[in-house]
């Protein structure tokens, strides 16, 4: 049985990865089964094999979280993320914790459908344009996971170039604001910077974020 599942908050966009990844080519038409979110789909993850997971791995402020967590239900299922304007930096981290793949959520079906397959056969798959911005941030700056950040680290990182505040953080890594500042701290200690200004400068340099989600107040 061909079982592939996806995880993604929005019911329009489950529907439209059914149509774009219904013709893969394989012996079984695939079976489909929807979750809402990454806390839903553990009850079918550890239920039986899939041949695959297509999942956003941003949604429900689970980040990096949610690919680890599935690789370790499912260590021999490939993971494809489906990240919306995925940075660089999420590419090569989400890569680094077991993803088989990520693509634009934002692209196109064949894109999707090509992805999709290159997993079933067991290989790796990047598209062109995401595989180029790796390979230039890899040349022009030091990938963030060589300053030995952990994935927590990382993650904080990334909400605070998001411009979320403490609280925000806190709430979607299930973590207390007291944590959430000793990540910052070690941050600044790790990255040689300066204050809230100086890790999200660093995020944009190094191609952790492309664009702040919203602006906020400072708060050291």
């Amino acid at each position: 049985m061909t079982r592939i599942l996806l995880v993604d908050e929005e019911p329009v966009m489950r529907e439209g990865l059914k149509r774009m990844l219904g013709d893969l080519g394989t012996e079984v038409a695939p079976e489909f089964v929807e979750s809402a979110s990454l806390q839903e789909a553990l009850v079918p993850l550890a239920q039986g094999d899939w041949v695959l997971v297509v999942i956003d791995p941003f949604q429900g402020g689970n980040g990096l979280d949610s690919v680890a967590a599935i690789r370790g239900l499912q260590p021999r299922t490939p993971v494809l993320a489906l990240c919306r304007r995925p940075s660089p930096a999420d590419v090569t981290y989400l890569l680094r914790l077991g993803a088989a793949g990520c693509v634009d959520k934002l692209g196109n079906a064949a894109e999707l459908n090509g992805a999709a397959r290159a997993l079933l056969d067991g290989n790796c798959y990047l598209t062109p344009d995401l595989a180029g911005e790796v390979a230039r941030m890899e040349k022009k700056a030091p990938v963030v996971g060589r300053r030995g950040l952990s994935r927590r680290e990382y993650q904080v990182l990334r909400c605070v170039a998001l411009g979320e505040s403490p609280a925000e953080i806190a709430r979607d890594l299930s973590v207390s604001v007291k944590t959430v500042y000793t990540y910052r701290s070690r941050l600044q200690s790790k990255l040689g910077v300066r204050g809230e200004d100086g890790i999200t400068r660093y995020a944009f340099e190094h191609g952790v974020v492309r664009s702040r989600r919203h602006s906020s107040p400072q708060d050291h």
